[in-house]
């Protein structure tokens, strides 16, 4: 990714540093951003709001308390979540029972027999409260807990959204296999 004295240089607003940084990183964020974004003109927007928000706050970067890839992909995701947010587009369903599934292996069966695109493909049609916390846990690995400080929903509402979530794709998965099977 960047070397320590590259992200010097990106502090001093050395050019040559930005570019090469934007470019090296660019394509890393991007997948980040589809995860979370349907519109295309929307990811180009949000890409370059991610990077003027990683641009404005590489002074706080602070190697010691982890790497820089982790860290630019923590402030994508944040950009993301505020667009989703601003766009009214987080809409979460509250529980009506405290009980949530534990998945097993058939689940992981199951997704493991479709390809990255046919899931981008199938998470751009879920709904996006189902999608943001599924890709917060799942892709981007925040706990539940973290899930519900960032977009200001309860634990338990976390855990269901991601128990539906998965439902939501075993039933939408499980369509398509049949319908490739029976073809």
């Amino acid at each position: 990714m960047l070397s320590q004295l590259q992200i010097q240089q990106c502090i001093r607003r050395e050019q040559k540093a930005l570019k090469h940084c934007y470019e090296s990183c660019a394509p890393y964020l991007y997948t980040i951003i589809k995860s979370y974004i349907y519109d295309e003109e929307s990811r180009k927007d949000l890409l370059q709001e991610s990077f003027a928000a990683i641009f404005t706050s590489l002074q706080s970067y602070d190697p010691s308390k982890g790497h820089f890839k982790p860290w630019i992909a923590k402030i994508t995701v944040n950009q993301c979540i505020k667009q989703l947010r601003a766009q009214k587009k987080l809409n979460f369903f509250v529980p009506l029972e405290g009980k949530y599934e534990e998945h097993n292996e058939s689940d992981k069966v199951i997704l493991d027999q479709f390809s990255r695109q046919d899931m981008l493909t199938l998470l751009m049609k879920m709904p996006s409260g189902y999608r943001t916390v599924f890709v917060m846990y799942i892709v981007d690995g925040y706990s539940h807990k973290e899930i519900a400080d960032q977009i200001n929903i309860s634990v338990g509402t976390s855990r269901s959204q991601l128990n539906r979530a998965i439902h939501w794709i075993k039933k939408h998965l499980t369509k398509e296999l049949k319908m490739t099977q029976n073809g």
